[in-house]
This record gives structure tokens, sequence and C-alpha cells, in this order.
């Protein structure tokens, strides 16, 4: 259902916006919509302004982080140790923590992402008056016109997309149909660390399907990714498989990419497994897979065509609930998988016992 920019938009959980700049992208109509209520509650040189200041508040609490050490699971641990990183690939950490202090005038919710960093940002910022390094401008506060902005329709939140220059992914925040980028130099450090513009102006733009998601993982992060033939009871909810540089596993699941797939009937992943331009495991790699002894649970549906009519609109709370269930159930052998894997080779694999190598794309 398309969002009503004359309505309220209702919770103002954090969560990703991807839906909101398709229809932005698709709907001229509501892109100017969002384009007035922007103007009526902002300028773009005021949040430009805002960002950059708490940027210099969160980038001081994160090179004050840097090199402490961490709980050895973080998988991030290893990043602390080389401050010199900083800020290539926080921009997930960083463009959530400026968003919430842009949001909420302060940091405690920053915590809520159950992270070692946000924790550790959090305490660092604790000294630091964050309600200060706020622009509040001529027409009030700036978190009271960003719930003001919302409650008239206008769309304020984090979305996971692409970068104009098609090289990786980014975090951004979307205002109306604006653009903040406020981690603009996570991938690019000599990049000015905030760009405010148009969504249009700068080609940032969503992750569409599993198609431009392949495109750039393979790209970004150097994987292998093939359609998933290997537990095809799952294929719906994670219909690829990514092989990673040191041979890691991975069933990749994007929140935004998911609920979009879910919303089609499924459609999105069934277009890519049953695609001629995606590769299938290697037959070693499929028969390790096929081997494993899973927990055998009920109600897990086994087609596509079950898993659209288990998640369609309609059924009633014991429907959606039931629906949740083989989602949380489905999940469990794609988290298994990946660690019956890692326990079998931990992470050192060099990929020719099952001739991995020969066939990545």
């Amino acid at each position: 259902m398309k969002p009503d920019p004359s309505k309220p938009s209702g919770s103002r959980r954090q969560t990703d916006h991807a839906q909101e700049l398709i229809e932005m992208e698709e709907d001229s109509e509501y892109d100017r919509a969002q384009e007035q209520l922007f103007h009526a509650h902002f300028e773009a040189s005021e949040l430009e302004n805002a960002s950059l200041k708490v940027r210099w508040a969160v980038d001081g609490a994160m090179r004050a982080i840097t090199g402490k050490s961490f709980d050895a699971n973080s998988e991030r641990t290893q990043w602390f140790t080389r401050a010199e990183q900083y800020p290539l690939w926080f921009c997930n950490d960083i463009t959530h923590a400026v968003e919430t202090i842009l949001r909420w005038g302060h940091i405690d919710l920053i915590s809520r992402q159950s992270s070692h960093l946000a924790h550790a940002m959090v305490r660092e910022l604790q000294e630091t008056d964050t309600v200060r390094l706020i622009s509040w401008g001529k027409r009030g506060d700036l978190p009271t016109r960003i719930s003001k902005f919302e409650k008239a329709g206008g769309v304020f939140g984090s979305v996971w997309g692409i970068m104009p220059n098609e090289a990786c992914f980014q975090w951004f925040i979307i205002a109306g149909n604006h653009v903040l980028n406020v981690a603009n130099d996570a991938s690019d450090r000599l990049a000015y660390p905030v760009d405010v513009a148009p969504r249009d102006s700068h080609a940032y733009r969503s992750i569409r399907d599993y198609f431009d998601y392949i495109k750039i993982a393979e790209k970004y992060w150097g994987q292998s990714i093939f359609r998933n033939t290997v537990l095809p009871s799952i294929a719906p909810l994670c219909p690829i498989i990514a092989i990673d540089r040191k041979w890691g596993v991975h069933f990749p699941r994007p929140e935004s990419l998911s609920k979009r797939s879910e919303k089609s009937g499924f459609r999105l992943s069934k277009r890519v497994v049953e695609s001629h331009g995606l590769k299938d495991p290697p037959e070693e790699f499929l028969a390790y897979f096929q081997a494993l002894e899973f927990p055998v649970f009920g109600n897990i549906p086994d087609s596509f065509e079950r898993w659209a009519e288990a998640f369609a609109p309609g059924n009633g709370s014991d429907g959606e609930e039931m629906a949740a269930f083989q989602s949380r159930r489905a999940m469990y052998l794609a988290q298994k998988a990946e660690f019956e894997w890692l326990e079998r080779y931990g992470g050192t694999l060099d990929g020719k016992a099952l001739g991995i190598r020969e066939n990545r794309g």
C-alpha cells in the first residue's frame, strides 16, 4: 500500500525506509509531496550544519574507543585496533548514531542497537551535551520539527541503499525527498563527511531486487553468490548463498528486500532462484549441505506457493502468527547451516576441497 503523505506516519521507531524511497523513485506526485513537506519544515543548509556538528561528536567518541578491548566475539573487534581506518566501513554505526541524536536530541537510544560499539559510544558521549550540538534554527528545535514533519506525512529515517557511483552499499537518512549522507566518507576518506541534497540530484537509490544486491556485493565485498539450491525449503526467505573471501558461507537476507519479497508473494526470491544468469553452488558444496542432519520442524512450507500462502494478507492474527513462526524456524535452519560449516572448517578452508575456487564467478 502506497504511503499517504497527508496522513501521520505513525511510529518513530528506527527502521529501514527503503519502501518509501522506492515510492519516491517511481511516483512523481508522491515525490513532490515529500519535497513540499521538506521545505515547509527544514532548510538543507540547516540540516547539513546540524549533521556536521553531531558527526564531530560521534567522531570524537569513535576515535576515543578505537583501540580499546572489546568482546572477542564482536566481528568488528579487529577494526578497533586500527584507528587509522576510521571512518571506513562504519557507515551503519555513524548513520544510526547521527539519526538518533538529530531525532531525539540526546544519545540514550543509541545503545538500543545492542552492539558493543553502540554501548561504548554512549559511554564516551556521556560528558557531551549533544542537545547543544544541534542547530535549532528559527522555527523551533530540530527534534520537535522532525516529529511534526512525520506527523504531517513526511518520511524521516535511515535507508540502506546504493551510492551514486554504484561501487558500494551505504546507509543514509532520507528527509522527505532529500538525502542526508552523514557518513559520506565511510567509503572514501577524502570525501566531505556530510552530503545533503535532493534525492534525484546525486542518484542515491534503493536496492530494488536481489540482482541489485548481487551486483554490488560481488564487487564491494568480493563475494561469490549462487542461487540457493542447497536448502530449497527456505529459498523463499533466503534465495541466495554468498561465499566470502575466507570461504565462509552466508545466507544473506537484507531486511528491505525480504519484506518486499514477502509482499510480492515471494516473486522476487523466485525470480533469483529460477534465474539462468546465476550459478548453482558447486556439486561438492551442494552435497555437503544436503548431508547435514537438520532437526525436522513441522509447518515449514516446502514451496514458493506455500510460503506465499502462509504470508498472504488477510490470514488474521492466527495466520500472521503462524507465518512468523515458520519464518523463525526457517531462519534457524539457515543459521544452523552456517554454524555447522564454520564448526567444521573454522573459516580457514581454501575452497579447493569443495571445488569452489574453480567455480567462482
